[in-house]
């Protein structure tokens, strides 16, 4: 009889057994995947830079699992879709679960896979950071950032100085350099204002100086006094720069004649005349300055002395 009720305790048991069995094996399961989880932190240094200059990013596991690997895949996104990298690390933490590693973003490092475009801080604006986990399972987003680049290009007005007179139907020069953190600024838009608010397109004269320069002859009906000028420029990015104003006066222009000259009856050219004879002046008026335009209409006074 024993042996028997004993036989039939251990079959009544074994599915309380079974059981316990299967929740112990939930629970293991459950805690390995809890450990393929760490805290991630990042860091970006510094969060805004200019143009060229390059960027810290370090990922830092804090109170994950002890002496272990991490695989981490950090991507940078650059402004505007203009490119997109990934740099592939391994993270591996001490005794006490922690561990960190870094990695350059600039254009010459080797630690970046291109995706498309460049690894460079050569256009501005927001570029994102994310960091996706690859060991020991597969986690995205563990941890994102962002960091700015600043793009502001220098504008500088070589020609004319501010104090500059220039009369009507006189040409005036106007020449800028546009750089940026990275040197001369090539291909870029621009411009600079007319007296009378038009805009005025400004050529690159020196690619490897980021020259730009135009001749403006001032218009006879450009407004007098005080001209203001003010030099936009923009790059094929979207980056831009204005210069500082300089001011520029107009005045009136004098009027001279040129190239008088005498004929008699028979149309021959000469300066000796007798009483009675025709004198046929030839001349034109022009507006002071070595490219002043000549006057077209008008009624014009001649006196014989």
């Amino acid at each position: 009889m024993d042996d028997a009720a004993g036989c039939r305790g251990w079959v009544l048991m074994r599915p309380y057994v079974i059981l316990l069995m299967l929740v112990l094996a939930s629970a293991l399961t459950l805690v390995v995947q809890v450990q393929g989880i760490a805290p991630y932190s990042l860091s970006i240094n510094p969060s805004s830079t200019s143009l060229g200059n390059s960027v810290t990013i370090a990922v830092t596991v804090t109170n994950g699992v002890r002496n272990t690997f991490y695989g981490v895949t950090i991507g940078v996104q650059k402004p505007n879709g203009t490119g997109s990298a990934i740099s592939n690390q391994v993270l591996s933490t001490d005794n006490r679960g922690s561990g960190s590693i870094s990695v350059q973003y600039s254009s010459t490092s080797t630690s970046w896979t291109v995706l498309n475009g460049t690894v460079a801080t050569n256009v501005g604006g927001v570029y994102n950071v994310a960091v996706n986990q690859t060991s020991p399972t597969n986690i995205a987003n563990v941890a994102t950032g962002q960091f700015t680049v600043t793009a502001m290009m220098s504008v500088v007005v070589t020609q004319p100085t501010s104090g500059t007179i220039v009369q009507r139907g006189q040409a005036l020069t106007i020449t800028a350099t546009v750089t940026n953190s990275l040197g001369a600024v090539t291909g870029a838009l621009v411009t600079a204002n007319t007296p009378s608010n038009g805009q005025l397109t400004i050529p690159e004269v020196s690619s490897s100086n980021g020259v730009y320069s135009i001749s403006y002859q001032v218009l006879m009906n450009d407004p007098l006094d005080s001209w203001t000028i003010v030099i936009h420029a923009r790059d094929t990015s979207g980056n831009s720069g204005t210069s500082l104003p300089v001011s520029v006066t107009i005045t009136k222009s004098d009027l001279f004649v040129d190239a008088m000259i005498t004929y008699n009856s028979k149309g021959v050219p000469t300066t000796s005349f007798s009483t009675g004879d025709t004198i046929y002046p030839y001349f034109r008026i022009k507006y002071s300055g070595s490219t002043g335009a000549f006057l077209t209409t008008g009624q014009y006074v001649v006196s014989v002395e």
